[in-house]
């Protein structure tokens, strides 16, 4: 029998300077994050932080990439993906699900993201 455990941190909120555009980069934007990571969690019961991937690290690592500004919400998930992949190799699978929630487009109502899905 195989288990799979995953860590889910959802509708993370930041303010950035991701897009394409001049303005983008000048004025900013917010984004929410949402992110489930997945481990084997071995054997027996997990009892300790020893025992899993604390969500306060991924926490940590998404806030740091976010405040990287990158042209491309695609490039931000990738690399968010692989920066918790990095820092925690026992990860086997993740999604990045990230949202600009005012994209600059005339008349537009509503929001535009990615959703970026490894496994390892």
């Amino acid at each position: 029998m195989t288990e799979s455990m995953t860590i889910t941190l959802n509708d993370l909120r930041f303010f950035g300077y991701h897009g394409l555009y001049p303005e983008e980069k000048i004025t900013g934007n917010e984004f929410m994050v949402d992110l489930e990571v997945s481990f084997h969690p071995g054997q027996g019961t997990i009892t300790g932080i020893d025992d899993t991937i604390n969500y306060a690290g991924i926490y940590e690592l998404v806030k740091k990439q976010m405040d990287i500004p990158a042209a491309l919400l695609e490039t931000l998930a990738m690399d968010i993906s692989n920066t918790i992949h990095h820092h925690f190799s026992q990860v086997n699978a993740i999604t990045v699900h990230i949202r600009k929630m005012h994209p600059p487009m005339a008349f537009f109502e509503g929001n535009v993201g990615v959703r970026y899905q490894r496994s390892f």
